[in-house]
């Protein structure tokens, strides 16, 4: 009877150190999901579409639209070293908050702000906006590039005025552009009809891709 007594003890005591263990790892589990799969906040959003940066293990997803037409123009990289994708690439997934001091003065030096662009009823990718100062003009140059899938749905120009909004909240610029490749007819027909911006000029004329640039002042 002794015996069993002490049987029961150990094997209570076995259970109740193996469930401790087993909730101990479960714990860490969690925390290691959580940690694995944050995403960072989001920057700004449409009535369709959420923009956020994207995180160390996503830049594959801007690496995935060079080969697209329009990347040259979309990204303005000066050349096809790798030190100047690497730099393209890092500027979609900078841990820098972007409302911070640091965050506010690394933008407003020129260097460029990349956002992931998401389809708010599925929560795939459907492109890229960048946002570079021009800082001799202080004006903020706006460039999207939305993947195939999701193009033709007026994803692109849905974008403006939240993008606008966003950065004279956070930068305090009023000024913007965009740039459209002169043989690019369905882009420029949407910003003349579609948006507020204005045609200012064609710039590379003779020297082969050339393209009109739009300006627009916020009231």
């Amino acid at each position: 009877m002794i015996l069993n007594f002490f049987k029961t003890k150990c094997i209570s005591i076995l259970f109740i150190s193996f469930s401790s263990m087993s909730f101990s790892s479960s714990s860490v589990l969690a925390d290691s999901c959580r940690h694995v799969f944050v995403r960072p906040a989001i920057v700004f959003e449409t009535p369709s579409l959420i923009l956020r940066q994207l995180n160390q293990s996503e830049a594959h997803l801007v690496e995935s639209l060079k080969d697209q037409p329009g990347f040259a123009l979309f990204s303005s990289i000066r050349s096809s070293s790798r030190n100047d994708q690497e730099r393209f690439v890092s500027a979609f997934t900078m841990t820098s908050t972007i409302g911070s001091a640091g965050g506010i003065n690394t933008f407003k030096s020129g260097v460029p702000l990349g956002l992931g662009v998401f389809d708010k009823a599925t929560g795939e990718f459907a492109g890229v906006f960048r946002l570079r100062l021009i800082v001799e003009e202080e004006r903020v140059s706006l460039s999207r590039m939305i993947v195939p899938k999701f193009r033709n749905r007026g994803f692109a120009s849905e974008l403006d005025a939240p993008a606008m909004n966003f950065v004279r909240s956070t930068f305090g610029i009023t000024k913007f552009s965009r740039y459209a490749l002169v043989e690019n007819v369905p882009s420029n027909r949407n910003i003349q009809e579609k948006s507020p911006f204005e045609f200012v000029e064609t710039l590379g004329e003779g020297l082969g891709d050339a393209v009109n640039r739009y300006d627009y002042d916020l009231p």
